[in-house]
């Protein structure tokens, strides 16, 4: 999601949630950068997705931070806890994402409706199907962007 966010900015981005990064230790982050810097010298951000996969993490960021926007993103019960705010010292801002509500669903596909399309049989029958479409895959946005493989 991070990266929906982030669509016209400079960032560098890197997935510590991949079988290549096996034995990747604290002492690889500065090689992490000079590969970023060989693509582009000028980014703003930096992502790291599963970062807490990473044993000291928290002073790699805490040291980047001072130059660079840093966005960390994870999805297990430590990322997700009290302890991330103690790791980074109070210089983060949380907040939790959640799927697409039924209307920003219809939002994300450039569906538009007014108030009086709901006394049009054809309309209703129309905003039905969104309506299955949406139950049957969910509120997640990678389903619709990449399609239903994502979702298994």
């Amino acid at each position: 999601m991070a990266l929906q966010i982030l669509e016209k900015e400079k960032y560098g981005y890197l997935n510590f949630d991949d079988e290549r990064l096996t034995g990747f230790t604290s002492e690889d982050f500065n090689k992490v950068l000079e590969a970023f810097y060989e693509f582009d010298s000028d980014l703003d951000y930096f992502i790291f997705d599963e970062i807490q996969n990473i044993k000291n993490w928290e002073l790699f960021t805490n040291r980047l931070r001072r130059t660079k926007k840093i966005i960390v993103t994870g999805s297990n019960a430590h990322i997700l806890s009290g302890e991330l705010a103690t790791h980074l010292t109070g210089r983060h801002i949380n907040f939790t994402l959640y799927p697409f509500s039924f209307k920003e669903f219809l939002k994300f596909q450039k569906i538009e409706f007014q108030n009086k399309d709901f006394y049009s049989t054809k309309k209703i029958s129309q905003i039905k199907k969104h309506l299955n479409n949406y139950i049957a895959v969910g509120g997640f946005p990678e389903a619709y962007k990449f399609g239903k493989a994502i979702v298994g």
